[in-house]
């Protein structure tokens, strides 16, 4: 099984900080090393509104073989 998660999983900031990034890991386990792997992502309002508190955002990301 692949597993995409953000690294480290929990990432806490301040209202005023700005601008974030965020590291996000592809593990394959036991998935062919040589595969490309993609996922689809996209931003989730809960406590935090959209376009008051975050800029809601939606995209792909691809890891290509041998990267993680």
């Amino acid at each position: 099984m692949v597993v995409v998660q953000f690294d480290p999983a929990h990432y806490m900031c301040l209202e005023n900080v700005g601008t974030i990034k965020v590291k996000v890991r592809c593990d394959r386990g036991a998935a062919d090393p040589n595969c490309t792997v993609t996922v689809h992502y996209r931003t989730v309002a809960d406590t935090a509104q959209e376009h008051s508190d975050f800029v809601p955002v939606e995209g792909m990301l691809t890891f290509k073989p041998g990267e993680e």
